[in-house]
């Protein structure tokens, strides 16, 4: 089983980097902040799954996904202020998922399948939106961004399924089966820019993500609807990831 990175360890990290940072701020005050936008295109990621696979025979329930995905972004950060600015983000996971073998797909439901797959070869995309705010650290050409964020995403396929057949003594059975994965979520990174130019600049990104709802995968039994089996199983940290990434971005407005 994988040990998740412990979320109060990446805080510690990123805390040592803004100390840092700011003892450095201190002997330069050279750079004069201004009010201006930036916007991040971040192509190249890669996100590590740190959901918890336990050996629970129940988990099966619950489908997942594999443990290094690549992944891309795009995000706004507006710098209002001399120490504080707000952002949006979307991030998106290309997967490749693993289903329940609980989960009876309808002939409907494979078409859809296999045209999603056709236009990502062969990967669906786990999109996650978030909101948040930045803390401004800046100093000659260098733009450090710790941020924290909240948002909704989804980190693999929301399924139902529903299949029955004729038994022998002439009753029906009929197994429904359903997967929820959407959740809120809480987003903590840091942003590193380099600007080799006045408007442009390279991007460093790393990200913690913390599910804050339980996705469930569940299946249940009927004989001639009569529930004669039922069985669930929850997860908190199913979307839990840790991700890196560079990219590119410009500025809209002057930063010095």
């Amino acid at each position: 089983m994988k040990k998740p990175i412990s979320p109060f360890y990446f805080c510690l990290f990123c805390s040592f980097i803004i100390y840092c940072f700011n003892k450095a701020q201190a002997q330069d005050n050279s750079l004069q902040h201004k009010n201006y936008v930036k916007v991040e295109f971040i192509p190249i990621g890669i996100s590590a799954d740190l959901s918890n696979k336990g050996s629970r025979t129940d988990r099966y329930l619950l489908g997942g996904r594999q443990d290094l995905a690549y992944s891309g972004a795009l995000r706004i950060t507006h710098l209002f202020s001399k120490k504080i600015g707000w952002y949006a983000g979307l991030k998106m996971d290309f997967i490749k998922e693993e289903k329940s073998p609980y989960y009876n797909a309808s002939f409907e439901n494979e078409v859809g399948e296999f045209i999603s797959k056709l236009f990502f070869g062969g990967y669906l995309p786990a999109t996650i939106i978030d909101l948040g705010a930045v803390y401004r650290i800046e100093k000659n050409k260098w733009d450090i961004h710790p941020r924290i964020g909240f948002g909704y995403g989804f980190f693999i396929q929301d399924l139902e399924s529903d299949k029955q057949n004729k038994l022998e003594d002439g009753s029906t059975i009929r197994n429904v089966y359903e997967q929820k994965s959407g959740s809120a979520v809480v987003n903590v990174g840091l942003t590193a820019n380099y600007f080799f130019t006045k408007k442009s600049f390279v991007s460093l990104n790393t990200g913690f993500r913390q599910p804050l709802n339980k996705s469930y995968g569940q299946y249940s039994t009927f004989v001639d609807d009569v529930l004669i089996d039922d069985r669930m199983y929850k997860s908190s940290s199913l979307g839990r990831d840790f991700s890196l990434s560079v990219g590119y971005g410009f500025i809209i407005g002057k930063r010095i």
